[in-house]
């Protein structure tokens, strides 16, 4: 028999007792006169209908706390039906006597969410996987992923402004198995502005933007074209990566404030993964993790700086160029770089 919690305990517990006076039948009523539903057993009800001005608060636990209350590794009938909110990934979860369904994703592919904050209680919501990264990435922690193969973490490397229609795919082949140097507005779709034709899965090569005449509004017209983030994320915009990471922030390989979190450099070591590990200030446990994934360079579409430096795209247009977030092992950047160099893609939830 599994050993449980004593959370568990307790609660079962408090549940016996107060139950006990009014007998296993009974239909109860809390926070009001209110008689219950005919279909509740407990009803919660602070005043008259439609007035209420409280809810209930599910215990909050994060996935160490979570995983203390049994092991979630094996099927578990009696704790079927169990629910919490998971403070790590900010969603309501259940237990369905086999594994943890989050409410945030109900039966489709699970999306991990890792929050960090922009502000004092004002929190910025990333997916915890950079696009195109391990499908294993997705049920593992910002720890468990810096333990992890690079290969695992690296995913994508895009072009700003560009789809995932093939182009973004890391392939550490030649430069002309890939590429195209073609950049004329006939080979570009009238109402997307994307590549066509045999350009359509290519990494174009240029000094300055894969595209002519420039577009600034292919990353931020949400219409499902050109986002390159599945539904309900978006690629997050200069102002809010800032707010995170800073410009110009000093970082080494212990904890160093900036802003309102934590950033330390992490090294790869026994096969892991170099990047950045981020933790929410008042809180003790990661809650992001940047692999340093390197990028496809502009001229020769070849991969440049893998595992020393992570370059992150933001959505904002900048003149010529596009706003990114980079890092090395000693310190983050801000900067205005040309569109036509592949760097990583980490979405955040839309609002």
């Amino acid at each position: 028999m599994k050993k449980q919690s004593l959370f568990v305990k307790l609660y079962f517990a408090a549940m016996l007792v107060f139950f006990a006076p009014i007998g296993t039948n009974a239909q109860v009523t809390i926070g009001s006169d209110n008689l219950p539903s005919e279909f509740s057993l407990l009803d919660l009800s602070e005043t008259d209908e439609g007035t209420s001005s409280r809810a209930l608060h599910l215990p909050r636990l994060d996935d160490d706390a979570r995983e203390a209350l049994f092991d979630s590794g094996e099927p578990n009938q009696p704790a079927e039906g169990l629910m919490i909110f998971n403070t790590y990934t900010r969603c309501l979860e259940f237990w369905n006597g086999e594994e943890w369904i989050s409410l945030c994703d109900g039966d489709t592919p699970p999306i991990r969410r890792c929050p960090v904050l922009m502000a004092p209680d004002t929190w910025l919501t990333f997916m915890c996987h950079n696009l195109g990264a391990g499908g294993s990435v997705r049920a593992m922690t910002p720890v468990q992923q810096a333990a992890a193969a690079p290969e695992t973490n690296r995913g994508w490397l895009f072009q700003w402004g560009r789809t995932a229609h093939g182009h973004q795919v890391r392939t550490p082949l030649s430069e002309n198995s890939t590429t195209t140097t073609a950049l004329s507005g006939a080979a570009l779709d009238a109402s997307t502005g994307q590549p066509t034709g045999v350009n359509v899965d290519r990494f174009i090569l240029s000094n300055t933007d894969w595209r002519t005449p420039q577009l600034d509004d292919l990353w931020t017209r949400n219409d499902g074209d050109n986002d390159p983030c599945p539904p309900g994320w978006r690629v997050p915009t200069a102002a809010e990566l800032q707010a995170v990471f800073g410009t110009g922030s000093p970082i080494s390989q212990t904890d160093q404030l900036i802003g309102n979190n934590y950033v330390r450099w992490i090294p790869a070591t026994d096969g892991g993964t170099s990047g950045i590990m981020v933790t929410p200030q008042g809180h003790s446990t990661p809650t992001l993790f940047l692999p340093a994934a390197g990028i496809r360079h502009r001229n020769t579409g070849l991969p440049a700086s893998v595992d020393t430096r992570g370059y992150y795209w933001s959505s904002t247009a900048s003149g010529a160029n596009a706003r990114v977030f980079w890092f090395t092992n000693t310190d983050t950047h801000m900067s205005n770089v040309d569109r036509a160099s592949g760097y990583s893609v980490r979405c955040v939830e839309v609002e």
